[in-house]
């Protein structure tokens, strides 16, 4: 007997392996491309985050040293040198951890603010630190920096205090 010749071909299913790998590679740069678009969001949303932040205590510590002013309460540099300003504020930041030593910093989970008892430092450590320039540290250190109608007093009427940055820094996030 001879073979039945079908008259319609078989029809291929599926996709051939050429064009499953060149699927997955259109893919993966596409990944890759939106990956870099996050972090690079991710980080500017760290840096407005940690900046509104700084915006916050200062404006805190505006509003008690204009009440101590107005009151003419006499303050000591050392004693207000060791106040936690996350204590002033009516909520504190989300992202607050709160007080530790130095020696704990390392092991300190990043995008959070501390308070180091022990140096009396406000700190922010960083999570992406792709745009900051702090000396290869990870680390943001605020001090008080207070100053008195007279310059040369120890204790008085506070006229000024603000947070200064221990170490200099610069966080800019790039266009990449």
């Amino acid at each position: 007997m001879a073979k039945q010749i079908d008259a319609y071909p078989l029809k291929q299913q599926g996709f051939s392996l050429l064009e499953l790998v060149v699927v997955v590679c259109i893919i993966a740069i596409l990944m890759a491309v939106a990956y870099q678009r996050f972090e690079r969001i991710s980080e500017e949303a760290e840096r407005a985050s940690f900046y509104g932040a700084i915006s916050t205590f200062q404006a805190q510590i505006n509003l008690h040293v204009a009440e101590w002013y107005i009151d003419s309460t006499q303050i000591e540099k050392a004693e207000l040198e060791q106040l936690n300003p996350v204590e002033w504020l009516e909520r504190p930041p989300h992202n607050y951890g709160g007080l530790i030593s130095f020696s704990q910093l390392d092991g300190a989970i990043p995008a959070r603010w501390y308070y180091i008892k022990d140096k009396n430092w406000l700190v922010y450590k960083v999570k992406r630190t792709f745009g900051l320039q702090n000396k290869g540290s990870d680390v943001l250190a605020f001090q008080w920096k207070v100053s008195f109608k007279e310059a040369s007093m120890r204790s008085g009427v506070v006229q000024a205090a603000t947070l200064k940055a221990v170490t200099d820094f610069s966080w800019e996030v790039s266009e990449r």
